[in-house]
C-alpha cells in the first residue's frame, strides 16, 4: 500500500502543503481512489462501516482504539464485559464479489438456505489489486469466515466471506493474491 498520513492544520497551511506537493510532481489521487486503498486493505470508515453505535469489536478495530490500562470511560463497563465474557452478535467481514455485479451499500447477504439476511453490504469498490469487486459489510457472527454467502436474495450469487485483521483480509488457498 502507498504511504499515507493524517495531516493536521488550518485551512490555509494544508491548502498550501497540497500546492507544493502538487508543484514538486506529487500526482493527484483520482476521485474514489481512498475508498479503493481503504477497502482493498479492509479498513472500515466513521460514516459508512463505522456510526456511533457500532461497537469496537464488532468492527474489528479494539486492538487500535481501546486502551484496557486506561482509567474510567464512558462505554468501559460494556467493552470489558465483551472481552472477558462475551461476544458481539455480528462482525465487519471482507466479501470477494467475483463476477457479481456491483453492489450498492444495504445489498443483503443470505447464508445458504436461510430467508432471513445474514448482514448487508456496507461499501463496494472494483478492486484491481483483487481483479475483482470487494465489499466490507457486517455478518452475523454465525457466518465464520471462510465462508460462502449469497447476494441480494437467498437464490442470489454466491460470493466469498473472509476475515478481516488489522493487516489487511485474511485470504485463503485459491483467494486472488493481494500485494500489500
Amino acid at each position: 500500500s502507498p504511504l499515507a498520513f493524517d495531516i493536521f492544520g488550518s485551512a490555509t497551511t494544508i491548502n498550501a502543503l497540497r500546492l507544493g506537493l502538487v508543484e514538486a510532481g506529487v500526482p493527484v489521487a483520482e476521485e474514489g481512489l481512498w475508498d479503493v486503498l481503504r477497502l482493498e486493505r479492509g479498513r472500515p470508515e466513521f460514516g459508512v462501516e463505522l456510526d456511533e453505535t457500532t461497537m469496537p469489536a464488532e468492527a474489528g478495530i479494539q486492538q487500535r482504539c481501546i486502551d484496557d490500562t486506561k482509567g474510567c470511560y464512558t462505554g468501559q463497563e460494556v467493552v470489558v464485559r465483551i472481552r472477558d465474557r462475551g461476544h458481539v452478535n455480528r462482525h465487519l467481514r471482507g466479501i470477494l464479489l467475483g463476477d457479481t455485479p456491483s453492489s450498492k451499500p444495504g445489498t443483503p447477504l443470505f447464508q445458504p438456505g436461510q430467508e432471513q439476511p445474514a448482514g448487508t453490504i456496507r461499501s463496494f469498490v472494483l478492486s484491481p489489486r483483487f481483479d475483482q469487486g470487494i465489499a466490507l459489510g457486517y455478518l452475523r457472527r454465525r457466518v465464520e469466515p471462510p465462508a460462502v454467502v449469497t447476494i441480494g436474495d437467498p437464490t442470489g450469487p454466491e460470493v466469498k466471506v473472509r476475515a478481516l485483521s488489522d493487516d489487511g483480509w485474511l485470504l485463503v488457498e485459491g483467494d486472488p493474491t493481494f500485494y500489500p
